[in-house]
């Protein structure tokens, strides 16, 4: 695997440790040509014949998942400055323009630099390092006019969009409507 492709899919492990830690229900998409990586969703307790069975429920969230280094990142005391492929930063707004009540997230993972850090196992605990962010473009950005699609742009993410375990619950209240 490149190295890409192993931060790919430590960032999928993040998200799915998060989603599982809450009950959630992950759905990884392959190929994710589409902009979204996986959806998050969760289970329903409904009765059936008198008897209670689980059913999906029709809420969805959809994640495009980024991971990079600290290193490639620009910090402020307010946002982390990130840069998105165009084809992907115009896929995020083409959801929040025209899919008002499912929009895609990103989620940006962000490793220490040192590979060797990237991962610790002992035989009392199992880590990850190091944090992750999300991030969801304004109703009022527009799509990357001008710019070929292999082309980069900035994402200002708030580091008070960190990514955690209460995250996916507030992104649902806050995001899918009821």
């Amino acid at each position: 695997m490149t190295e890409n492709n192993i931060k790919e899919a430590l960032s999928e492990c993040f998200v799915n440790v998060i989603a599982s830690n809450k009950g959630y229900k992950i759905k990884k998409l392959t190929p994710d040509d589409g902009g979204v990586d996986i959806h998050i969703t969760y289970s329903l307790k409904i009765e059936l014949n008198g008897a209670p069975q689980y059913v999906d429920s029709e809420d969805t969230l959809h994640f495009q998942l980024k991971a990079t280094t600290e290193k490639q990142l620009k910090r402020s005391t307010k946002f982390i400055s990130y840069k998105l492929r165009v084809s992907n930063y115009d896929k995020l707004i083409h959801f929040r323009q025209t899919r008002k009540n499912t929009p895609c997230f990103l989620v940006l993972f962000i490793l220490p630099d040192e590979k060797e850090e990237w991962l610790k196992i002992s035989n009392n605990y199992l880590m990850l390092k190091k944090h992750a962010y999300w991030y969801i473009p304004a109703m009022t950005d527009t799509i990357a006019i001008g710019k070929k699609k292999t082309d980069h742009v900035s994402v200002n993410i708030p580091i008070t969009n960190k990514f955690d375990v209460e995250t996916i619950g507030e992104l649902f209240k806050n995001y899918v409507p009821r």
